[in-house]
């Protein structure tokens, strides 16, 4: 309906965009979002009397509204990283049986170890035990760049997590959070 309508100004079919607009708030909530917001910015740009038809509350409100959702969905993308890099490091890790889906594995939980809820220390510690983990891969499959390669990181990651262990003393943080 609402792109049928050329212009709003209220003198023509009762401010049929306006209906619309009141219709989109009571009635279609289960429209996702962003298709809500863009069809009031149509209602917007359609309406030729801005004083009397004002809907910039309204879109705050559906503004506000992506932003929780939006929150909303990464705060569950996150948990469901935490939960991947747990279930590799238990079970995926353990019972796999090839170097190769091993390195796979290793190299899967190294990017999700950014997304736990812990301090730089014991982030830099995962990373440096994924590394221990992977250098013995690395030799017995004869991948001497990438060895090299792993050395390297796993030195920088250990640099780090000194200088964060160090600094954490500095500031006399307490011995449990390093």
């Amino acid at each position: 309906m609402v792109d049928t309508v050329k212009q709003n100004d209220g003198t023509f079919d009762h401010d049929p965009l306006n209906i619309s607009k009141k219709r989109m708030e009571y009635f279609m909530r289960s429209i996702p979002i962003e298709d809500r917001i863009k069809l009031l910015d149509s209602i917007i740009r359609k309406t030729k009397d801005k004083d009397s038809y004002d809907y910039s509350a309204y879109k705050t409100a559906l503004k506000k509204e992506k932003t929780a959702k939006d929150a909303e969905n990464k705060a569950e993308k996150v948990k469901e990283k935490q939960l991947r890099y747990d279930d590799i490091m238990r079970v995926d890790l353990p019972k796999a049986t090839t170097n190769q889906e091993k390195i796979k594995l290793c190299k899967e939980a190294l990017n999700l170890v950014n997304y736990k809820d812990w301090g730089r220390a014991k982030k830099f510690t995962a990373k440096i035990e994924i590394y221990n983990t992977l250098l013995p891969i690395y030799s017995a499959e004869g991948m001497k760049k990438e060895f090299d390669d792993a050395v390297y990181i796993r030195n920088s990651y250990v640099n780090a997590w000194e200088n964060t262990v160090e600094y954490a003393k500095l500031k006399n943080y307490p011995k449990t959070r390093y």
